[in-house]
């Protein structure tokens, strides 16, 4: 076997340059970015004695193919590997080389024996994966037994906004966004506006996570932005990024922000992420709805391939986009140990695999605050 695996503890200037070199010319997503990952692992990982890094770099016939990057959480008494990053990241997944096909047979080799040099694990538990990577089909989910969670609407952007426009929005739709965008017109000057600048993007952040917060508040959703989660965004809008650039735009109304949006720009896919609008006086009239259709606009005149709606089953994602896909999970148990634990992530996932609007599973969420 020309196949060789090297398995990092830590981030250093070794695994950096392989990262960094892989990257240029391979199939990921955003949150598989060294940036993203580093900047995760210093924000939330520094310091912090549950988690253990377990970056696996593969290597064929000495140069690197591929990249897994794993964490393995101490929960429950159980040793438990996972993506690294899955709590902030929408998409958990491995880098891999461009053009390098990797057959089922070598994978689960491959899989197999990174689990042994690991060691002492009990449960395998890697959530949303997607089913491809960009035009690669994902491994993970290719060559595994996976189950099927979510689904993860996006749009295949066309060249002209005219052709989207006419082929992929229903009419009665469009016709609904453009008459709310004039009922705002009416109070006002409305303008869209695409931040560049550091201190600009800080403070539109500043502003949405407090936007955010007490919405979600007033919803009674306990799950809030707390300072770790808003250091984290914070530290990647004020860096300068190659590929990974942050994107954040606004709609105002008299120079009052109404709605705006943090996302990113990465190898020609936009990544809407997150999204708030004020609702106490203009809620009648989804200044957030005009603000996504103006981004879908700005990024079909930037010749973006793709306009990714992320994590999420929304309906209103599905009215925008033209295409459909899933995201998957696998489990898998590795000792006794783990047996009951593994027996309720089991259950858990199969009710979301089988139970397309997760029905079963929100009257089990309910059940659970009681």
């Amino acid at each position: 076997m020309d196949y060789q695996i090297n398995i990092y503890n830590k981030i250093d200037q070794k695994l950096e340059r392989h990262w960094l070199n892989l990257e240029k010319n391979s199939f990921n997503y955003a949150f598989q970015s060294f940036k993203w990952f580093k900047n995760w692992f210093e924000i939330y990982r520094f310091q912090n004695d549950n988690f253990f890094l377990k970056i696996v770099v593969v290597e064929y016939k000495s140069e690197v193919i591929a990249i897994f990057p794993f964490e393995v959480e101490k929960k429950y008494n159980l040793r438990i590997l996972k993506w690294a990053g899955d709590q902030v990241s929408d998409f958990c997944a491995p880098i891999i080389k461009k053009n390098f096909i990797i057959k089922k047979k070598t994978f689960l080799e491959l899989f197999n024996k990174l689990l042994k040099e690991i060691k002492n694990i009990d449960i395998v538990e890697l959530r949303r994966q997607p089913k491809f990577i960009d035009d690669l089909k994902n491994p993970f989910v290719n060559f595994l037994e996976n189950y099927r969670d979510s689904k993860n609407f996006f749009i295949l952007l066309p060249e002209r906004w005219d052709f989207y426009k006419n082929n992929f929005l229903k009419k009665e739709f469009h016709s609904q966004n453009m008459r709310k965008k004039r009922s705002l017109k009416k109070l006002g000057k409305l303008q869209f506006e695409v931040y560049k600048d550091r201190d600009g993007k800080i403070q539109v952040l500043d502003k949405l996570f407090i936007q955010k917060n007490s919405r979600l508040k007033k919803l009674g959703i306990k799950e809030l932005f707390e300072s770790t989660d808003i250091n984290f965004y914070k530290k990647i809008s004020s860096e300068n990024y190659d590929q990974n650039n942050v994107h954040v735009c606004a709609l105002k109304l008299n120079g009052k922000l109404i709605a705006m949006h943090w996302g990113m720009i990465y190898k020609k896919r936009f990544y809407y992420l997150l999204l708030s609008m004020q609702e106490e006086e203009l809620g009648r009239l989804s200044p957030g709805r005009i603000l996504i259709n103006l981004m879908i606009k700005w990024s079909i005149a930037k010749k973006l391939k793709f306009f990714d709606f992320t994590l999420g089953q929304e309906t209103y994602k599905e009215s925008w986009s033209n295409n459909e896909s899933y995201l998957y999970n696998f489990i898998s148990i590795k000792s006794t140990k783990g047996i009951f634990f593994f027996l309720l992530l089991k259950i858990k996932y199969f009710l979301k695999h089988i139970d397309k609007k997760n029905t079963i599973l929100k009257i089990l969420l309910k059940l659970k605050k009681f």
